[in-house]
């Protein structure tokens, strides 16, 4: 499991666990990003709808990858709600 307690830890996620640049099924990789919510929520149910947002608009039927542990919710230093999402496009 990953522990994402700060943007700043969630901005590491992709220097220092990337996704394959291919997968078994020979599909590459064509984008890889950790999104966090610009801005945060007052509340983390908040920050939970925002990450189904985006789990919604980036999802595997549009080959989207995102392993478990790799996105959530976390209230920052700034007392402020963010989801994050360290995902992967392949084709």
């Amino acid at each position: 499991m990953i522990n994402v307690t700060t943007r700043h830890d969630a901005r590491l996620l992709e220097s220092t666990n990337p996704y394959p640049k291919f997968l078994a099924d020979r599909r590459e990789r064509v984008y890889e990003e950790v999104f966090i919510n610009p801005g945060g929520e007052v509340s983390a149910n908040l920050a939970k709808n925002h990450l189904r947002s985006i789990q919604e608009q980036h999802d595997k039927n549009h080959g989207w990858i995102c392993e478990s542990g790799h996105e959530g919710v976390f209230k920052d230093e700034d007392g402020k709600w963010y989801a994050f999402r360290h995902h992967a496009k392949y084709r």
